[in-house]
Protein backbone atom coordinates (compact mmCIF):
# COMPACT_ATOMS: atom_id res chain seq x y z
CA UNK A 1 0.00 0.00 0.00
CA UNK A 2 3.02 2.28 0.66
CA UNK A 3 4.13 4.74 -0.61
CA UNK A 4 0.92 6.61 -1.66
CA UNK A 5 0.60 9.04 -4.70
CA UNK A 6 -0.21 12.45 -3.41
CA UNK A 7 -3.95 13.87 -3.99
CA UNK A 8 -4.84 15.65 -6.91
CA UNK A 9 -7.64 17.26 -5.16
CA UNK A 10 -8.76 18.84 -1.86
CA UNK A 11 -10.91 16.67 0.50
CA UNK A 12 -14.01 17.94 0.76
CA UNK A 13 -14.97 19.49 3.94
CA UNK A 14 -16.86 17.53 6.94
CA UNK A 15 -20.90 17.13 6.24
CA UNK A 16 -21.51 17.93 10.22
CA UNK A 17 -20.79 16.96 13.50
CA UNK A 18 -19.65 18.83 16.55
CA UNK A 19 -16.80 20.70 16.84
CA UNK A 20 -14.18 20.89 20.31
CA UNK A 21 -11.22 22.00 21.40
CA UNK A 22 -7.85 20.24 21.83
CA UNK A 23 -8.37 19.36 25.56
CA UNK A 24 -11.67 18.14 25.10
CA UNK A 25 -10.98 15.59 22.17
CA UNK A 26 -8.49 13.72 24.33
CA UNK A 27 -11.76 13.12 26.55
CA UNK A 28 -14.28 12.03 23.95
CA UNK A 29 -12.25 9.87 22.67
CA UNK A 30 -12.52 6.22 24.51
CA UNK A 31 -8.64 5.10 25.37
CA UNK A 32 -6.69 1.73 26.68
CA UNK A 33 -7.02 2.75 30.37
CA UNK A 34 -8.11 -0.37 31.34
CA UNK A 35 -4.00 -1.29 30.90
CA UNK A 36 -2.72 0.55 33.71
CA UNK A 37 -4.32 -0.61 36.52
CA UNK A 38 -3.71 1.68 39.69
CA UNK A 39 -0.87 0.40 42.03
CA UNK A 40 0.56 -1.72 38.79
CA UNK A 41 4.35 -1.06 37.24
CA UNK A 42 3.74 -1.11 33.73
CA UNK A 43 5.78 -0.54 30.56
CA UNK A 44 5.28 1.50 27.80
CA UNK A 45 6.38 3.72 25.36
CA UNK A 46 6.32 7.16 25.55
CA UNK A 47 4.92 8.78 22.25
CA UNK A 48 4.90 12.73 23.26
CA UNK A 49 5.65 14.96 25.23
CA UNK A 50 3.96 18.33 25.91
CA UNK A 51 6.05 20.35 28.14
CA UNK A 52 3.79 23.40 28.27
CA UNK A 53 0.97 21.57 29.70
CA UNK A 54 3.02 19.79 31.84
CA UNK A 55 2.11 16.39 30.58
CA UNK A 56 3.46 13.30 28.32
CA UNK A 57 1.59 10.57 27.02
CA UNK A 58 2.30 6.83 26.84
CA UNK A 59 0.76 3.99 24.66
CA UNK A 60 1.32 0.09 24.89
CA UNK A 61 0.62 -0.58 21.55
CA UNK A 62 0.05 -4.21 22.07
CA UNK A 63 -2.93 -4.31 19.81
CA UNK A 64 -1.75 -6.19 16.23
CA UNK A 65 -4.18 -4.88 13.66
CA UNK A 66 -3.07 -0.95 14.95
CA UNK A 67 0.94 -1.87 14.15
CA UNK A 68 -0.12 -3.22 10.74
CA UNK A 69 -2.18 -0.04 9.83
CA UNK A 70 0.49 2.14 11.05
CA UNK A 71 2.56 -0.02 8.75
CA UNK A 72 0.73 0.18 6.16
CA UNK A 73 -0.04 -3.37 6.04
CA UNK A 74 -3.75 -3.42 5.60
CA UNK A 75 -5.93 -2.44 2.05
CA UNK A 76 -8.41 0.62 2.82
CA UNK A 77 -10.45 2.52 0.77
CA UNK A 78 -9.52 5.90 -0.01
CA UNK A 79 -11.45 8.80 1.31
CA UNK A 80 -12.18 12.04 -0.99
CA UNK A 81 -14.18 13.95 2.10
CA UNK A 82 -13.40 14.32 5.54
CA UNK A 83 -15.32 12.47 7.85
CA UNK A 84 -17.86 14.37 10.29
CA UNK A 85 -15.88 16.10 13.06
CA UNK A 86 -14.65 13.61 16.17
CA UNK A 87 -14.90 10.54 13.94
CA UNK A 88 -12.05 8.72 13.47
CA UNK A 89 -10.08 7.59 9.98
CA UNK A 90 -6.21 7.33 8.84
CA UNK A 91 -4.14 9.67 7.54
CA UNK A 92 -0.99 9.30 5.37
CA UNK A 93 2.23 10.64 7.00
CA UNK A 94 4.32 11.15 3.54
CA UNK A 95 7.48 12.29 5.98
CA UNK A 96 7.41 9.19 7.67
CA UNK A 97 5.96 6.90 6.12
CA UNK A 98 3.02 5.62 8.41
CA UNK A 99 -0.80 5.82 8.26
CA UNK A 100 -1.47 6.59 12.08
CA UNK A 101 -5.27 7.28 13.47
CA UNK A 102 -6.19 10.68 13.49
CA UNK A 103 -9.75 12.38 14.37
CA UNK A 104 -10.33 16.34 13.45
CA UNK A 105 -11.52 18.24 16.11
CA UNK A 106 -12.12 21.84 15.13
CA UNK A 107 -11.36 24.65 11.92
CA UNK A 108 -8.22 26.25 12.02
CA UNK A 109 -7.50 29.70 12.47
CA UNK A 110 -5.44 29.64 9.85
CA UNK A 111 -7.54 27.58 7.73
CA UNK A 112 -7.64 24.13 7.34
CA UNK A 113 -8.41 21.91 10.52
CA UNK A 114 -7.20 20.71 13.50
CA UNK A 115 -6.63 17.51 13.96
CA UNK A 116 -5.47 14.76 17.05
CA UNK A 117 -3.46 11.53 16.14
CA UNK A 118 -4.98 9.35 19.44
CA UNK A 119 -2.42 7.08 19.61
CA UNK A 120 -0.17 9.39 19.62
CA UNK A 121 -1.15 12.51 21.64
CA UNK A 122 -0.40 14.49 19.18
CA UNK A 123 -2.10 17.81 17.68
CA UNK A 124 -1.50 17.86 14.04
CA UNK A 125 -3.06 20.55 11.58
CA UNK A 126 -4.41 19.01 8.48
CA UNK A 127 -4.65 21.35 5.17
CA UNK A 128 -7.10 19.03 3.34
CA UNK A 129 -5.14 17.68 0.70
CA UNK A 130 -3.67 15.07 2.88
CA UNK A 131 -4.75 10.86 1.50
CA UNK A 132 -7.16 9.86 4.19
CA UNK A 133 -8.50 6.38 4.24
CA UNK A 134 -12.06 4.54 5.78
CA UNK A 135 -11.13 2.86 9.09
CA UNK A 136 -12.95 -0.86 9.48
CA UNK A 137 -15.07 -1.00 12.55
CA UNK A 138 -12.41 -3.75 14.60
CA UNK A 139 -9.65 -1.18 13.85
CA UNK A 140 -11.79 2.12 14.06
CA UNK A 141 -13.17 0.95 17.16
CA UNK A 142 -10.07 -0.23 19.64
CA UNK A 143 -9.29 2.16 22.37
CA UNK A 144 -6.78 5.25 21.74
CA UNK A 145 -3.23 3.69 22.95
CA UNK A 146 -2.24 7.50 23.73
CA UNK A 147 -2.59 8.16 27.84
CA UNK A 148 -1.72 11.67 29.35
CA UNK A 149 0.38 11.28 32.28
CA UNK A 150 1.22 13.96 34.67
CA UNK A 151 3.85 14.21 37.69
CA UNK A 152 2.78 15.50 40.37
CA UNK A 153 5.60 18.21 40.97
CA UNK A 154 4.77 19.48 37.20
CA UNK A 155 8.09 19.09 36.00
CA UNK A 156 8.45 16.72 33.05
CA UNK A 157 11.09 18.89 31.31
CA UNK A 158 13.59 16.07 32.13
CA UNK A 159 11.39 13.17 29.95
CA UNK A 160 13.01 15.09 26.64
CA UNK A 161 15.26 12.12 26.91
CA UNK A 162 12.73 9.53 27.22
CA UNK A 163 10.67 9.91 23.84
CA UNK A 164 9.83 7.06 21.25
CA UNK A 165 11.36 4.67 24.07
CA UNK A 166 9.98 2.62 26.34
CA UNK A 167 9.61 3.47 29.95
CA UNK A 168 8.89 2.09 33.04
CA UNK A 169 5.99 3.66 35.18
CA UNK A 170 4.02 2.79 38.51
CA UNK A 171 0.66 4.21 38.54
CA UNK A 172 -0.04 6.18 41.92
CA UNK A 173 -3.80 7.59 40.56
CA UNK A 174 -5.82 6.96 37.71
CA UNK A 175 -8.11 10.69 37.26
CA UNK A 176 -10.84 10.01 34.31
CA UNK A 177 -8.34 9.34 31.22
CA UNK A 178 -5.03 10.54 32.88
CA UNK A 179 -2.97 8.74 35.61
CA UNK A 180 -0.17 10.04 37.80
CA UNK A 181 3.22 8.03 37.67
CA UNK A 182 5.87 8.29 40.59
CA UNK A 183 8.64 7.21 38.40
CA UNK A 184 9.93 6.79 35.17
CA UNK A 185 13.27 4.70 33.97
CA UNK A 186 14.56 4.03 30.82
CA UNK A 187 16.26 0.74 29.17
CA UNK A 188 19.90 0.30 29.99
CA UNK A 189 22.67 1.58 27.08
CA UNK A 190 20.14 0.98 24.61
CA UNK A 191 17.39 -1.41 25.03
CA UNK A 192 16.21 -3.69 22.19
CA UNK A 193 13.24 -3.28 20.60
CA UNK A 194 10.15 -5.72 21.49
CA UNK A 195 8.69 -4.95 18.00
CA UNK A 196 11.73 -5.73 16.20
CA UNK A 197 10.74 -7.84 13.10
CA UNK A 198 13.79 -9.35 11.13
CA UNK A 199 11.91 -9.22 7.90
CA UNK A 200 11.90 -6.00 7.58
CA UNK A 201 14.95 -5.60 9.69
CA UNK A 202 12.97 -3.15 11.72
CA UNK A 203 9.90 -2.76 13.19
CA UNK A 204 6.26 -1.27 12.89
CA UNK A 205 7.37 2.57 14.03
CA UNK A 206 9.39 2.74 11.33
CA UNK A 207 11.99 5.49 11.90
CA UNK A 208 10.29 6.85 15.10
CA UNK A 209 12.11 3.51 16.62
CA UNK A 210 15.52 5.12 18.76
CA UNK A 211 15.74 1.28 20.17
CA UNK A 212 17.91 -1.30 18.56
CA UNK A 213 16.89 -4.05 16.38
CA UNK A 214 18.32 -6.72 16.86
CA UNK A 215 17.04 -10.95 17.91
CA UNK A 216 17.09 -11.28 21.40
CA UNK A 217 19.66 -14.00 22.52
CA UNK A 218 18.82 -17.47 23.43
CA UNK A 219 17.32 -18.82 26.01
CA UNK A 220 15.63 -15.33 26.75
CA UNK A 221 18.99 -13.64 27.82
CA UNK A 222 18.63 -9.82 26.92
CA UNK A 223 20.54 -6.84 27.11
CA UNK A 224 17.76 -4.53 27.85
CA UNK A 225 17.40 -5.62 31.71
CA UNK A 226 16.42 -3.07 34.13
CA UNK A 227 16.21 -2.94 37.93
CA UNK A 228 12.92 -1.53 39.33
CA UNK A 229 11.44 -0.97 42.78
CA UNK A 230 9.96 -3.50 44.85
CA UNK A 231 6.42 -3.58 45.04
CA UNK A 232 4.69 -3.15 47.98
CA UNK A 233 3.85 -6.71 48.82
CA UNK A 234 7.26 -7.76 48.22
CA UNK A 235 9.11 -5.78 50.98
CA UNK A 236 9.10 -8.57 54.01
CA UNK A 237 11.04 -9.00 56.74
CA UNK A 238 12.96 -11.67 57.23
CA UNK A 239 11.34 -14.76 59.27
CA UNK A 240 14.90 -15.23 61.11
CA UNK A 241 17.19 -12.96 62.42
CA UNK A 242 20.58 -12.60 60.02
CA UNK A 243 24.44 -12.13 61.61
CA UNK A 244 25.86 -9.38 59.00
CA UNK A 245 28.40 -11.16 57.09
CA UNK A 246 26.44 -14.28 56.90
CA UNK A 247 25.89 -17.16 54.67
CA UNK A 248 22.49 -17.53 53.62
CA UNK A 249 20.46 -19.88 50.70
CA UNK A 250 19.36 -17.92 47.74
CA UNK A 251 16.07 -18.95 45.17
CA UNK A 252 15.12 -16.90 42.47
CA UNK A 253 11.43 -17.70 40.79
CA UNK A 254 9.91 -15.79 37.69
CA UNK A 255 11.25 -12.66 38.62
CA UNK A 256 10.88 -13.01 42.82
CA UNK A 257 13.98 -13.66 45.56
CA UNK A 258 13.04 -15.64 48.41
CA UNK A 259 15.48 -16.54 51.24
CA UNK A 260 15.47 -20.23 52.42
CA UNK A 261 15.84 -18.34 55.98
CA UNK A 262 18.95 -20.48 57.01
CA UNK A 263 21.85 -18.96 58.47
CA UNK A 264 25.44 -21.07 57.50
CA UNK A 265 28.07 -20.26 59.93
Amino acid sequence: MLPVSPRKRILEPPKCGRTTSSSEIYHQIVKNIAAFPEGSVIKAEMMHLNIAEKCFFVGMWGAEPLQKLFEGKLLLKELDQLPNFGEIFAVYDCHDGVIPRVTINDYADEGGYDAYLIDFGEHIHMTGDENIFALPDDIRLLPAEAIRCFFKEGDVSHMTEFRLTRVALRVLEKCGGDFLPRSVKSRKEQGICGHYDPKLNGCFKGRHCRLLHELFAPQGVTKDLEVEDALPETEFDAPFPKKFGSIVEMQFHCGWLFSSGMDQE
